[in-house]
This record gives structure tokens, C-alpha cells and sequence, in this order.
């Protein structure tokens, strides 16, 4: 449903907007994000809300947002992340893009389908995420999410390379337990990796690394 008047990798980006104090939004670019919400490293994901459909006018006014914020504060969350994809996009030509005037977006014309997951992030993490260097994607910060993290095949590779060598099963949970997984190990991945020799002590590191 279009939500009238009214809002990366990583790699994606995501950039932060500035609404009232209590929930901070950061923007996400959905096809550079992998399937499910991403991992944020020392945040909780606590809820996924409805979708909305938004055009450019209303993306970029005045805390677009604001009921989505609220809706994470009352699920327990304290980061929202807005994840953005394309449905048409129509921009006004006699406009540069950087151009965010209200008059040059609202005869744009490109509308946008937003899903949204709210955190519960440390505040170490929130710390972070507020110190990062602001990028010129339309917002005043910038964060890359689609390329933090090993991908589960590459971890799988570099453990059954360290067993052929005889690395003790020690050296490898301790390695494991420095890396981040992309996406978390699927029960099919558990499988395999235990087929192919790869300990349980091992798997289980893996597995708490992608959550």
C-alpha cells in the first residue's frame, strides 16, 4: 500500500537519517544485503515490521519514519534498519541527483518498497555505528553491511585446509571464534561441514559466530 507524505553494504550502504531522539534509522540498499536481516555486530535483531511503498518526495522529508521508530522502541529496539529497493525509478532529468529539493523529488516520480528491522544494539555498537564517516548517498552517515563477514564456504575451506596441516582443534575454535559469518550456517551447511571431518567444537564456534 502507498503511504502518501511521508526515508547500506557490507558491498551496500546504509545511511543514518536524523529523527527525534530514541531511535536512530540507517538506510540499506535490500539487494546487497544478504536474505534475512543482517548481522550488526553487537546488536540484537528484536523485530521486523510491515513493509511500505514510498516515492522519492517522501523518502527524503522530514523523518519519514517516524511510526516505524516507534513501533521498534516498543519491541525493545534502539537502532531501525530501513531496507530499500527500487520499484521504479523515474527521476526528473532536469535535476542532478544530488539535488534533494523538495520541488526536484516531488516530480520524480520513483517509488521505493522500504522493509524494516528493528535492534537491540549495545552501547558500544551504537557508539560505532554514530562514528562512522558520512557519505553522500542522500543522508549525513553511511555504514557498510553486505560485505562484513566470512561467506560459510570460505570459513568451511580454511578449516579443512588448517586440519590437513594438523591444526589442533584449540587453534581452530579460537580461529572461528575471531571471524563473523556472513549469514548463519543452515542446518544442511551443519551437515556437510560434520561429513567433511570438521569437529563439533568447531561447528558450534561457527555457529554462535553467525548469530
Amino acid at each position: 500500500m502507498k503511504r502518501a507524505l511521508l526515508l547500506l553494504a557490507a558491498v551496500g550502504c546504509a545511511s543514518s537519517r536524523a529523527p527525534s531522539p530514541g531511535v536512530p534509522v540507517y538506510e540499506a540498499v535490500a539487494s546487497e544485503i544478504p536474505s534475512g536481516p543482517p548481522p550488526l555486530e553487537g546488536c540484537r535483531s528484536v523485530a521486523a515490521l510491515p513493509p511500505v511503498e514510498i516515492s522519492d518526495y517522501e523518502r527524503y522529508g522530514d523523518d519519514p519514519y517516524r511510526r516505524e521508530r516507534r513501533e521498534a522502541a516498543g519491541k525493545g529496539g534502539n537502532v531501525l534498519l530501513a531496507s530499500v529497493r527500487t520499484l521504479i525509478n523515474r527521476p526528473n532529468l532536469e535535476c542532478p541527483s544530488s539535488d534533494r529539493s523538495p520541488a526536484c523529488l516531488r516530480s520524480g516520480r520513483s517509488w521505493y518498497r522500504v522493509t524494516f528491522d528493528a535492534y537491540s544494539c549495545s552501547p558500544e555498537a551504537l557508539a560505532r555505528l554514530a562514528a562512522l564517516p558520512p557519505e553522500d548517498t542522500g543522508g549525513p552517515l553511511t555504514i557498510k553491511l553486505s560485505s562484513s563477514g566470512i561467506a560459510s564456504s570460505e570459513l568451511k575451506a580454511k578449516l579443512l585446509t588448517m586440519k590437513a596441516e594438523n591444526v589442533s582443534e584449540d587453534v581452530m575454535v579460537a580461529y572461528v571464534r575471531g571471524q563473523k559469518l556472513r549469514k548463519p550456517l543452515t542446518s544442511d551447511e551443519i551437515i556437510d561441514w560434520k561429513r567433511a571431518g570438521i569437529s563439533d567444537a568447531v561447528i558450534e564456534a561457527a555457529v554462535s559466530r553467525s548469530r
